[in-house]
Formats: structure tokens, C-alpha cells, sequence
């Protein structure tokens, strides 16, 4: 099968709601959830309110993908699911944000 082939064939059995990708870059973030790198930080817990978004707290990853549609998506998650610049992943829709989990080879 042809890359192309290959992809569209992906794209159409991914299911509702769903779409795969293709990582293109990962870099960390460092202190996300921060007063330094999220303004929403210094503000949250003087309202009572939990500083880390999501509940997110210790390291975190922005990864950059690339949708079999063409999108071009960035999504900030934490460094516990270990991606690289390559690795075929299912971006997850969410009520908070999207997630990407890896998709396992395909034997």
C-alpha cells in the first residue's frame, strides 16, 4: 500500500470524534502551572482554585503533530507518555483539551 493510501485508510478508521497523527516535534516545558510560564498561575489560587490546570502538575511536553487531515495541532500534556518526532499517535478529543496516546505498531 502507498503512503497516501495508507493514511487516508487510517484517517477513515479512526473512530468518532478521533483523528491519527504523525509527531513532528516534543519539547518540555519547564515549570508549567508556573506564575513564571502561565499567568492564569498567579491568579487561580488567590480565587481559591488549584494553580496546576487540569490538575496537571510535575513535567509536561509540548508536541507538535501533523492530523492525516493536514492539521497542524500543538498539544501541552504531561512528559509521563514519552513521544518522539515520528511516532504515529490517535489524538484523543477531551473536555479540558486534546491528549495523544500512541498508536502500537501494527504487526
Amino acid at each position: 500500500m502507498q503512503p497516501q493510501a495508507a493514511a487516508a485508510s487510517a484517517a477513515v478508521a479512526a473512530p468518532a470524534g478521533r483523528a491519527y497523527a504523525t509527531v513532528a516535534a516534543v519539547r518540555p516545558i519547564a515549570n508549567y502551572g508556573s506564575a513564571g510560564s502561565d499567568p492564569d498561575a498567579a491568579i487561580l489560587p488567590a480565587m481559591g482554585l488549584s494553580a496546576s490546570p487540569r490538575g496537571t502538575s510535575g513535567a509536561m511536553s509540548e508536541i507538535v503533530v501533523r492530523t492525516d487531515g493536514g492539521e497542524t495541532l500543538s498539544v501541552v500534556q504531561p512528559s509521563a507518555v514519552a513521544l518522539v518526532p515520528g511516532e504515529r499517535v490517535m489524538v484523543l478529543p477531551g473536555g479540558s483539551g486534546r491528549r495523544l496516546v500512541p498508536v502500537p505498531p501494527q504487526s
